[in-house]
């Protein structure tokens, strides 16, 4: 048995030990083939992946989610220069519709900022502004600083106007 993921990084040598993608659990299999770029399809329902690689795989995907920072690529994102504070990470779902609308695979787990999240997935405008009111009320319910909800507010609101005109 080879391992099918070795192509992916070769920082570290197999180990002698093999699961097949379809032995491990689905929430897994989904990350680890994400973290690569692949999608679960026939072809890779066949992978294996030895020991060593998928948890170094594993470990790549956990310290992406612990970022602070959105990690859209460029190509992609609302935000061309820096990078700002990601609100959440892709999940599975949003995961395939960025596929089937760009054919790129953002891994699971990718830290986002909401705003190119819901660009990307084609909200309207219009929802995102309600969904920013709303967030800035929560955060003001919750005693955040008004001066910093309403800056990180209206630089999202900013970024998307420019982006649509």
């Amino acid at each position: 048995m080879n391992c099918s993921l070795s192509c992916f990084d070769t920082s570290v040598c197999c180990s002698s030990s093999f699961e097949s993608l379809c032995d491990i659990d689905k929430e897994t299999s989904d990350k680890v083939l994400s973290e690569v770029g692949l999608l679960f399809c026939q072809r890779t329902k066949n992978f294996s992946v030895c020991n060593v690689h998928l948890e170094e795989i594993l470990v790549k995907n956990r310290s992406k989610n612990k970022s602070v920072r959105c990690a859209i690529p460029t190509l992609l994102s609302r935000h061309k220069k820096t990078a700002p504070r990601a609100e959440r990470n892709i999940t599975k779902d949003a995961m395939m519709k960025i596929h089937s609308s760009t054919g790129i695979v953002l891994a699971i787990g990718t830290p986002a900022l909401d705003l190119s999240v819901s660009l990307l997935l084609g909200k309207s405008l219009e929802t995102e502004i309600a969904g920013s009111l709303l967030g800035l009320s929560v955060s003001l319910l919750l005693g955040k600083s008004l001066e910093t909800e309403i800056a990180g507010s209206l630089l999202g609101l900013s970024v998307s106007l420019l982006l649509l005109h």
